[in-house]
């Protein structure tokens, strides 16, 4: 199983997101954009997992699982340049020590339970859009894209799997 901890968002934020994203795909001459059911702000990522650990993973996740809920908030556009077309994202904001502090237990408790966990500079975005190609340049795709913050209560995290079913990319909470 590909597994990953995840912050999801409220249907009334995904309605949103989708809308930017929307918005966002008629400044681009190609991209792939992500299911609405699918937006998250991913914690860790674990990859392929036998399911004999899962046991084990759940109780790591849930050993964090209890914190003071906090604010979140999407805010702006951003992008990670690849060869094979951007990855168009939505910048996280709000209370980023609160998430910060949750991740790092997070992964301290994944570490300990024997999960590898990336140590990878972590920077909260939502993916929107994969392989962007824009139609004018990134500066002029960010100010037509101007929105509304996007609110978000956290609290809690989940366990989630990703798998291609009927061939589309699906996010399930486990």
């Amino acid at each position: 199983m590909r597994l990953f901890v995840a912050v999801n968002f409220s249907p009334q934020a995904k309605s949103e997101l989708s809308a930017l994203t929307a918005r966002c795909r008629e400044a681009l001459a190609s991209g792939v954009a992500v299911r609405p059911d699918n937006f998250h702000l991913t914690l860790a990522f674990l990859g392929e997992t036998q399911p004999c650990l899962l046991s084990t993973l759940r109780k790591a996740v849930a050993s964090v699982g209890v914190f003071e809920p906090f604010i979140l908030s999407v805010e702006s556009l951003g992008r990670f340049v690849r060869n094979d077309g951007d990855i168009l994202w939505a910048d996280v904001r709000g209370d980023i020590s609160a998430l910060t502090t949750l991740r790092s237990r997070l992964c301290k408790a994944l570490s300990e339970a024997g999960f590898p966990v990336e140590n990878e500079e972590f920077h909260p975005h939502m993916t929107l859009v994969r392989q962007a190609v824009y139609l004018e340049n990134f500066k002029a795709l960010q100010m037509s894209a101007d929105f509304t913050p996007i609110p978000q209560r956290v609290e809690n995290i989940s366990l989630m799997k990703s798998e291609r079913l009927g061939g589309i990319l699906t996010y399930t909470e486990i």
